[in-house]
């Protein structure tokens, strides 16, 4: 009986603590509430104006995204969809010596014989359109004029086109509009309080969300015309990408600390990180990150609009205008194929890291599922398997040949002060020749793993099924008996 009171007491207590507790939650919520009202007065009447005025762009500057280059991936996996789509387009060959040729048969022929190739196939209009050069017609993703196409080989298992999307002069200036939006901070419950989101973490939020907007246009009309192996296999947010963006006064990168509180900050170049300076393109700077982030491409060429039209090289292209400037930059597609060759590496290492953790996680006690995750696995294997031997191996012998690893090639070294002295595409080239190696080892342990496994689910899947076909027999047995001694007991009876 004591007992029984003592545990009621002590309930009532806890019962008590806990709405205690609840209490003291709701006034602290109460009183944040409050301050958090006064707070965001503060912010709107002071705070947002002043920081909507400083991250404003001004007047006489303006910030173009001219075009965005996108690079899609076509090894032994994917080769013969791009054949089918070129012939589906009928694009007849634009840079043989026979028009009747077929780019497809050109692009065999290349792949077989091992030979380097770069080859402009022409623009890709609007429908109704008149062009002057070579071009086809579709549907273009919305603000885009046109796209230029370019196929390189310079490894014969992978085939590399380069679309550039070329913006309209309305698109190009999208990312001045997202920009200039006057925003007001608001509050955000967060576990422990309250986070105020301010003006320039909201421009920030809008300019990205807008880029991969952009982005994903770009890459879905790639999908539905000319598939490859990023588009095809879900590996969209790997595939290498390269904006273009001018300034006609600010000078991105500044030396210094750049300005915290600018539309350089929201464009994230206020800070010369990761930033190369391109040895022959006069006036650009060209950012390079081996991994993507939330705000950034992998790859960004920028510059001040007034110092790139320095370059004498510009009047036979078109002259010291936008025009001009794109039309120049088409040599830059070797250069941008390299970059390729590198990401297609890294995504080749990403997915042998991938496919060893899926081998690793497989729960062999439950033999159903483990079925079900290792013929999963098998399958992406099999895709990595018809693909990344013939890369490890055609990409380590093409990086030691210095001299063809850097023909039509742009060189970039470091913005900021480097001791070394490092230059990029020599680093890019050094590991791709040195780590391929290290890839391909890891691939062939995938294999041998995967194997194991395998055998090891078969193993105990026979041993079960040997045991369940045991366990039957037995039973067939114990039934045969009863209907044996069922038999007997009826002929007794009658």
């Amino acid at each position: 009986m004591q007992n029984n009171e003592a545990e009621q007491k002590k309930r009532k207590y806890q019962l008590i603590e806990i709405l205690k507790n609840h209490f003291e939650k709701w006034k602290q919520s109460k009183k944040l509430n409050a301050m958090s009202k006064e707070s965001l007065k503060y912010y709107h009447d002071e705070f947002d104006i002043k920081e909507n005025k400083e991250t404003e762009i001004p007047n006489d500057e303006n910030i173009r995204q001219n075009c965005l280059w996108l690079m899609e991936i076509y090894p032994p996996e994917s080769i013969n969809n791009l054949i089918t789509c070129l012939e589906g387009l009928d694009w007849k060959n634009t840079f043989g010596s026979s028009k009747n040729d077929k780019l497809s048969e050109k692009i065999k022929n290349i792949r077989e014989n091992n030979l380097y190739s770069w080859h402009n196939l022409g623009y890709i209009v609007p429908h109704n359109k008149k062009s002057l050069l070579p071009s086809k017609e579709s549907i273009l993703p919305f603000g885009v004029r046109h796209i230029k196409l370019s196929l390189l080989h310079s490894i014969s298992s992978t085939t590399i086109l380069i679309f550039q999307f070329i913006f309209d002069d309305e698109a190009s200036s999208r990312l001045e509009k997202t920009i200039n939006k006057k925003f007001s901070t608001y509050v955000e419950k967060i576990k422990n309080g309250n986070q105020y989101i301010t003006p320039i973490s909201q421009k920030m939020s809008s300019l990205v969300q807008l880029k991969k907007s952009i982005y994903f246009d770009c890459i879905n009309w790639i999908k539905d015309n000319l598939q490859g192996y990023y588009t095809a296999n879900n590996l969209i947010d790997k595939m290498p990408i390269c904006d273009f963006i001018t300034l006609d006064k600010a000078t991105p990168f500044p030396n210094k600390s750049g300005l915290p509180n600018s539309y350089l900050h929201i464009l994230n170049m206020n800070y010369p990180d990761n930033v190369w300076l391109p040895d022959d393109l006069d006036g650009l700077y060209f950012r390079f990150s081996i991994s993507k982030d939330q705000r950034n491409p992998y790859m960004q060429l920028v510059g001040k609009f007034s110092e790139i039209l320095k370059n004498k090289n510009l009047k036979h292209y078109g002259g010291k205008s936008k025009n001009g400037l794109v039309n120049y930059l088409k040599y830059f597609d070797n250069t941008l194929a390299m970059f390729a060759l590198f990401y297609l590496y890294k995504t080749y290492e990403w997915q042998v890291s991938k496919i060893r953790d899926e081998i690793s996680n497989i729960n062999i006690s439950k033999l159903k599922k483990a079925s079900l995750q290792l013929n999963e696995t098998s399958k992406d294997f099999a895709i990595l398997d018809r693909n990344l031997p013939f890369f490890t191996y055609e990409i380590k012998e093409y990086c030691r040949n210095k001299k063809l690893f850097f023909q039509n090639v742009y060189t970039f070294h470091r913005m900021k002060e480097d001791k070394h002295k490092r230059e990029l595409m020599n680093e890019i080239r050094i590991s791709l020749k040195k780590n391929s190696k290290i890839l391909l080892t890891a691939h062939n342990n995938l294999r041998q793993s995967l194997s194991t496994t395998s055998n090891i689910i078969n193993s105990l899947s026979n041993e079960k099924l040997s045991r369940n076909s045991y366990k039957l027999q037995v039973i067939m047995c114990i039934m045969m008996l009863f209907m044996f001694i069922f038999t007997i007991f009826l002929s007794v009876s009658h």
